[in-house]
């Protein structure tokens, strides 16, 4: 019997969409960097069937407050990491297992793996040729005020300043 592999379209009916954003020791090297996400965090999703949708490589940047991580009974602090993230698909049950994959790893300092919701297209309603709408300009014309002379001006200046009583 020959086991069927699994399309994209299936994964995506069975799977669900994860992202993980991870912290890196500095100790990697930056020309061995891609080799190591591969290592490090590909392929633990590849090998539970999962695949990688999208990924960032990771960039050296300076930690908002120092972290420390033991391994092997020797404590380090770090102040600076490369940070990345991939997005997945993977089915739920591989979760735990690559959670605890990740954890065993000297060289991911963090790591949060989210559930996000599935990328959806949104629907463009009344999507079509624009129409000119033809609008009627109605002229009103000019409107002068009334003209007043310098005394009438005075008066009606007065009569709204002064209380009425």
């Amino acid at each position: 019997m020959v086991a069927s592999k699994k399309t994209l379209a299936d994964k995506l009916e069975d799977g669900r969409h994860y992202e993980i954003g991870y912290l890196l020791s500095p100790a990697v090297s930056e020309t061995a960097l891609e080799d190591t996400v591969s290592k490090l965090l590909v392929a633990p999703i590849t090998a539970t069937s999962g695949e990688v949708e999208e990924q960032e490589l990771p960039t050296l940047i300076t930690l908002a407050y120092p972290i420390r991580k033991t391994v092997d009974h020797k404590t380090s602090v770090f102040t600076n990491a490369f940070f990345g993230h991939l997005r997945f698909i993977v089915e739920p049950s591989a979760i735990a297992k690559l959670a605890a994959k990740y954890q065993d790893q000297s060289e991911i300092l963090r790591f949060l793996i989210i559930e996000r919701p599935p990328v959806v297209v949104p629907l463009v309603v009344g999507v079509g040729p624009k129409r000119s709408i033809e609008r009627e300009v109605i002229s009103v014309g000019e409107v002068k005020p009334p003209a007043l002379d310098a005394a009438a001006l005075d008066r009606e200046i007065d009569q709204l300043l002064l209380p009425t009583n």
